[in-house]
């Protein structure tokens, strides 16, 4: 009865205080903040926890050791009655994670089932497309979500690609088809039929997901992506296994099987007696001709075991092994770089970690081998010191040759951790609340050649931001970077492969503010200079966009003015997209970029969005002449809960 009544005072108090600090506004609630989320509070474990890269360790174990004190939550309001978790946390929080609704009394949640439909059509391709496909994106995905299960299937085609029968080429259809059936049985069993992909500590062997890199989450970003096996819900083409796996959960003790086969886009050297292939492509176009015939064109069977168990109660091991065998052997290229790359077939893997957990420390070493001998070993300690202070160092050691299908590790080459060797310092500091600075230094060298680097070189990284939030409706985040390392000359330099010194000056400035309860400003500049040999470029970016929300409409309009000298001094921004996705793209040039977004509520369980986008600028036409090029995107999509 007490627990009840603590949720009706903190159910009113968190309908006013999130308005005030904005969690919500006058407009919306948290049930449809919770649309979004796709994981729920009262089954989730630490290690999914940590792939929520804005939480401390300490504010990690803060939660799980409420939720083991007083039992299963009640509503989204008691995250606030957890002392460690700022208004911001909670936010970030309910993104992901939703509470089932349940009351004190039971011992398990009760959770309805959960139908989404989403269909996405752009009418209007980027460009000239190649291929005799239709020039149109098209993608279906349809997910039913209940307590113990879950159901998806995902269809899409890119610009370009037709609607094609050829069983050889593994294409019933539709260019890209996946999904997967998970259940989980009351023991702590969990089933995966279909596309899913290995997590396992650092991700040094199996890791994936996407990720920016280095950012402003210094610290709580270094954890790695947890272990086991997940649901694969990503567009992404290639690299996922389809197949099955099986995991469990006695005590404090875990431990998987898994076994399936992905198939990678590629391009087939040699004749039938002697075919090998040098690396894997990821685009996902199979538009033209050439792009179809590198289609699916080598598979990888992969099977593994791992194994997570305590030996203290704050000391975690684990053990992960892979066998994995390709259709066709790999081989290294006849360049300097690739000299220790792997070549094979057959390739065997192992990773071992140790995870610490000690009141605010938290650390962890791992270290993953192929069948080489090549290793790759990660060290790192977190700590936290009070609310105020957090602070990490990272150690990596990832030798030239190592070579893994799955790793997604932290580096300065995110894609492979292979020959790198650096140390990361990492700090956040609170000096009050709502005001956070964040830092770090990383300092890295790579041991042996790389693409595009003809001599072992080394590097670093420095970065500094500050996030203010000076009252609940203004926002004002800045930031400044530099990096500094070696990287060859042009080819029109005198010296040819020569490397010289690559500098990279960034500085940003990002300001949000509430002008009404219906209407947000959104402002962001962000200048780039790049030094490289005698050559001195420079870009810059600015842009300004107003949301206007008022039900049933939400309105977004972004205007970009962006000018840089070069490709290499391109600057990056992330721009808002239909439900479910988002775009990332870079500007260079001379030119303006603008879209409007559009979503319209037709009811509580349907929406739809549209969005219209045009970039223009100056470019360069055959003859050396400036002449101004346009690209129009159109994107239209549905939505439906049952």
């Amino acid at each position: 009865m007490r627990r009840l009544l603590l949720f009706v005072m903190l159910a009113q108090s968190f309908a006013l205080s999130a308005q005030e600090e904005g969690l919500i506004t006058a407009h919306e609630d948290i049930p449809e903040d919770q649309e979004l989320s796709t994981l729920d509070l009262n089954t989730t474990d630490a290690a999914t926890l940590r792939q929520l890269t804005t939480l401390s360790e300490q504010k990690i174990q803060a939660f799980l050791n409420y939720r083991e004190n007083y039992g299963m939550l009640i509503s989204p309001a008691e995250l606030q009655v957890i002392r460690q978790l700022t208004d911001g946390d909670i936010r970030e929080i309910l993104k992901v994670f939703y509470v089932t609704p349940h009351t004190p009394d039971m011992t398990t949640p009760a959770s309805p089932g959960h139908l989404l439909l989403r269909v996405r059509y752009d009418p209007i391709a980027a460009g000239q497309m190649p291929g005799r496909g239709s020039p149109v994106y098209r993608m279906a995905r349809v997910e039913y979500r209940k307590r113990r299960y879950a159901l998806a299937l995902v269809i899409e085609n890119d610009p370009g690609e037709s609607l094609r029968w050829n069983p050889t080429k593994h294409q019933f259809g539709p260019d890209h088809i996946s999904g997967y059936y998970v259940r989980r049985f009351k023991r702590g069993h969990t089933l995966i039929a279909g596309n899913f992909t290995p997590h396992f500590a650092q991700g040094l062997q199996a890791g994936g997901g996407f990720s920016l890199g280095k950012g402003r989450n210094t610290v709580a970003a270094l954890a790695g992506p947890g272990s086991g096996t997940v649901p694969n819900r990503s567009l992404r083409e290639g690299g996922m296994l389809t197949g099955i796996s099986f995991s469990s959960q006695e005590s404090r003790i875990r431990y998987g099987l898994y076994t399936g086969m992905t198939s990678y886009d590629a391009t087939v050297y040699g004749d039938n007696g002697d075919r090998y292939l040098h690396s894997f492509q990821f685009s996902g176009y199979h538009r033209s001709r050439q792009e179809q015939l590198k289609r699916k064109a080598v598979k990888r069977l992969a099977a593994g075991a791992y194994l997570l168990a305590p030996v203290h109660p704050n000391v975690e091991t684990g053990l992960l092994l892979q066998l994995n065998r390709l259709s066709i052997p790999m081989r290294a290229r006849k360049e300097w770089y690739d000299t220790h790359s792997w070549e094979g077939r057959d390739l065997l893997l192992a990773s071992a970690f140790v995870r610490v957990v000690v009141k605010q420390w938290y650390g962890w070493i791992e270290l993953a081998a192929s069948g080489t001998g090549k290793t790759a070993l990660q060290a790192a300690i977190l700590v936290s010191m009070g609310r105020r202070w957090s602070a990490g160092i990272l150690f990596r050691d990832y030798k030239p040759g190592y070579f893994s299908f799955d790793a997604r590790a932290f580096g300065e080459r995110t894609a492979m951790p292979e020959n790198e060797k650096g140390i990361y310092l990492g700090l956040t500091y609170t000096p009050m609340k709502r005001w956070t600075i964040s830092a770090f230094a990383d300092m890295y060298r790579f041991p042996w050649l790389t693409y595009d680097i003809s001599t072992p070189s080394y590097g670093s990284e420095y970065f500094i931001g500050s996030t203010r939030q000076f009252s609940s409706r203004t926002t004002v985040m800045a930031e400044f970077r530099l990096e500094s390392r070696l990287k060859n000359l042009p080819s029109g330099t005198s010296g040819g492969q020569r490397p010289g010194r690559y500098l990279t000056r960034q500085t940003g400035l990002f300001l949000k503010k509430t002008l009404t309860d219906h209407l947000e400003w959104r402002f962001r500049f962000r200048w780039k200079k790049v030094i490289h040999g005698t050559d001195n470029m420079e870009g810059l970016a600015v842009y300004n966009e107003l949301i206007l929300s008022h039900r049933p409409w939400t309105i977004s309009y972004r205007l970009t003015r962006f000018h840089t000298d070069a490709y290499l001094s391109r600057i990056y921004f992330y721009e808002r997209d239909l439900w479910g996705s988002f775009t990332l793209p870079s500007y260079q040039g001379n030119g303006l970029s603008q879209y409007v977004l559009l979503r319209y509520a037709l009811s509580r369980k349907v929406d739809l969005w549209f969005r219209y986008a045009v970039n223009s600028r100056q470019e360069a036409n055959n003859t050396g002449e400036s002449m101004k090029a346009i690209k129009k995107l159109v994107s239209c999509q549905v939505r439906i809960k049952f």
